[in-house]
């Protein structure tokens, strides 16, 4: 049986100083030995609470629609923007996991990516590309720290990025719960790291516009008892 907690986000952009918002999240047993979920977004709210938006100038406009997270794309520009955590964590012995609900379909040049961003640069999962034969990549630090496999819609529909002290693990699957390994790489300052969600554009080309949608975050710890 499901069990409920409550979890206290301070928010930094709707709030005053000082206020908190206060909201139940669901805590399911572990999804596998020693790992749990310990917080979850399914975005079906009005507004998404305990993130920030990364650029509020941004062409790429980025909204809670139909219990998902949309971004809106234009492929006439370079643009990007998406949501940021407004908590920085250690996610040493913790990780995150997201659900692909729409890739950019449209070919061209965007791309949608889960970051964990920390002092020492940015570990992600993301299509990069946009339309038949597009990549999933992942990738660290400089351009020659990058692997990719041709994105399976189906395949490839949930992404995990799991931190082990001084390394972290990338993962993609089919339902959030089997997980085919994409990458392990070394990995510095996950002990304070912000959780993005990014989406844009990084050429020109393609139609007028494109979008795609992200669901289901969710927080992982690694060390939880079963």
């Amino acid at each position: 049986m499901l069990s409920w907690a409550v979890l206290r986000w301070t928010l930094a952009t709707w709030c005053l100083a000082g206020c908190d918002l206060v909201f139940q999240v669901e805590l399911p047993g572990p999804t596998s030995a020693g790992t749990c979920v310990v917080a979850s977004d399914p975005f079906d709210m009005s507004n998404p609470e305990a993130w920030q938006t990364l650029d509020t100038a941004s062409p790429v406009a980025v909204t809670v629609d139909s219990g998902s997270l949309l971004f809106a794309l234009d492929p006439g520009q370079t643009a990007y923007n998406g949501l940021a955590s407004t908590v920085r964590r250690d996610l040493r012995a913790g990780g995150v996991i997201v659900e692909l609900v729409q890739a950019p379909t449209s070919e061209g040049f965007g791309d949608i990516t889960a970051h964990l961003t920390g002092n020492s640069g940015a570990y992600f999962v993301g299509v990069y590309g946009s339309g038949p034969g597009v990549p999933l990549v992942t990738y660290y630090g400089e351009d020659s720290n990058w692997s990719e496999v041709e994105f399976d819609a189906t395949a490839h529909r949930f992404w995990r990025l799991l931190g082990a002290g001084d390394r972290i693990e990338l993962d993609a699957g089919p339902d959030g719960v089997a997980w085919n390994l994409l990458a392990i790489i070394p990995a510095t300052g996950l002990d304070d790291v912000t959780i993005v969600l990014r989406g844009g554009v990084w050429g020109f080309g393609g139609p007028a516009s494109d979008s795609a949608r992200i669901d289901n975050f969710q927080l992982l710890s690694t060390s939880c008892v079963p």
